[in-house]
Parts: C-alpha cells; sequence; structure tokens
C-alpha cells in the first residue's frame, strides 16, 4: 500500500469498495460527458456570419435539421453513461467526507444533490437546445412575418426559461463549488489541475474566450459546461486511484495480525 492510501487509513477514510469496478464505470462516464460535448458542439456551434438577436441565432435557418437529430441521438446515448460514472464519483466524494466535520458532509450533500441533478439538467438543457432552433426553422418556412416568428420562439424560451436556468446553476456552481471545497480541504487527491477541473471554470473562460468573436474559437468554447465534466472525470480517476481498496486495506491487517 503506497504512503498516501496509509495516510487516508490513519485519518479514518472508509476504504473504497470495488474500486476497479469504480474506475471502470468512471471511464464509462467520461465517455457519456464527452458525447454531451459532442451534442452541445452539434447544438450550439453556429459557424462564420452568425447574428444573436436576443436568444435568437441568426444561423439556425442554415443548420441542417440533421444536426439536430443527431444532437438528440448523441444526448440520448450520453446521459445514461454519464449517470453510471457520476455514481461513482459520488461514491468517491462519501469516501473521503469526514463525518464529525458538519461542512464535509454539507457539501458532500450539496454534491450528491447537484451530480443527481445534472443527469436530468443536461438532459433537459439539450431539449430546449433543439426545440428552440428547430421551432424557428419549421416557423420561417411558413408565411409568417419575422416579428411573428421572434414573438412564438421567445414566447416558449420563457416558458421554459426558469426550469433551464434552475438546472444549469444547479448543475454547474452546485458541483464545481463542492468539488473545490474538497480540493481546498485536500479531501480530494488530486494534483492543483484539480481546481480547474470543473464545469464552472470551464463555463468561465468559455465566457471570457467567446468575448474575442472569433467563430471557430466561439464554436469551440460552446460545449464549455461539457468539457468541465470530463475534465471532473479525469481528475475522479486519479482521486479514486489514491483511495485505499477494501483488498489492500485487508492484506495490511492480515500483515499486522502475523507479526503479533
Amino acid at each position: 500500500m503506497s504512503p498516501q492510501m496509509l495516510a487516508f487509513a490513519e485519518l479514518g477514510v472508509e476504504n473504497l469498495k470495488n474500486k476497479g469496478r469504480v474506475l471502470k464505470n468512471i471511464d464509462i462516464g467520461m465517455l457519456g460527458a464527452a458525447l454531451l460535448v459532442i451534442a452541445q458542439w452539434l447544438l450550439l456551434s453556429f459557424g462564420v456570419g452568425n447574428q444573436k438577436n436576443g436568444i435568437i441565432e441568426s444561423n439556425w435557418v442554415k443548420m441542417p435539421m440533421s444536426r439536430f437529430e443527431a444532437g438528440i441521438i448523441v444526448t440520448a446515448i450520453g446521459v445514461p453513461l454519464y449517470y453510471i460514472g457520476i455514481k461513482e464519483v459520488i461514491k468517491s466524494i462519501r469516501v473521503v467526507r469526514r463525518k464529525r466535520q458538519i461542512m464535509d458532509l454539507r457539501f458532500a450533500k450539496i454534491f450528491e444533490c447537484s451530480a443527481y441533478a445534472s443527469v436530468i439538467g443536461f438532459l433537459f438543457l439539450h431539449t430546449v437546445f433543439v426545440v428552440l432552433p428547430i421551432t424557428y426553422k419549421l416557423l420561417y418556412e411558413t408565411t409568417l412575418m419575422g416579428a411573428d416568428i421572434f414573438t412564438v420562439v421567445e414566447s416558449i424560451y420563457y416558458y421554459l426559461a426558469v426550469p433551464f436556468w434552475i438546472y444549469l446553476i444547479i448543475s454547474v456552481a452546485g458541483m464545481s463549488i463542492s468539488w473545490l471545497y474538497f480540493m481546498w480541504t485536500k479531501r480530494l487527491r488530486c494534483s492543483v489541475l484539480g481546481y480547474i477541473c470543473n464545469p464552472l471554470f470551464t463555463c468561465l473562460l468559455g465566457f471570457l474566450l467567446s468575448l474575442i468573436k472569433v467563430p471557430i474559437i466561439t464554436d469551440f468554447v460552446a460545449a464549455s459546461a461539457a468539457l468541465g465534466l470530463v475534465f471532473m472525470f479525469a481528475a475522479s480517476i486519479s482521486h479514486v486511484v489514491m483511495l485505499p481498496d477494501d483488498r489492500e486495506l485487508a492484506k495490511r491487517r492480515a500483515r499486522r495480525a502475523a507479526r503479533r
């Protein structure tokens, strides 16, 4: 057992059962997050010459329906895979919390609730990203005037805006702030790069880069939220590797008993 694992054991950290399976499931979750990145690129990369008018993107009419269909399919595959992985990340957070530290318990619960909300949240967010442009495209092909089309699409958005922003804030901010807490308290055994491996950081960075107004950069950072999830899974793998395994602790106890 490595010195880091021994340190965990001495601090009373719970052992992680079936660590190999946990790592495998986190790999699956990272694949799911990567698919969400692809889905966001399909749905939110608008290309050169796009003009934003409120919530309306001028290049929606130029985007083929196949992109939206592909975005729906990729999201439908990615979300269940993401769920498989995020459950194990929750478990890896739970085993390193200090049960006598009230802040540990609170932030662990915030992370857990936010992570489960993100499963529904990203599916809902992508649904909104599909419904609005498809509605706009279909209405654009009718005899309705431009102002009427804008009114219909904006009305749909305003009906969905409250749950949209609630899920977005909970999914991004809730997980990220809790993650940063466990990094700051050194419960997570990651390098300092772990501080930037969260969706809040990637979203803020994406927002700043989008101000450059270069289409290729704007299109790339369109998937900044999902990219943060990919980085979080990668950091979680590093963290889980350092956790004591139940079999490793059992072997150590056996060696101690033999010496006695």
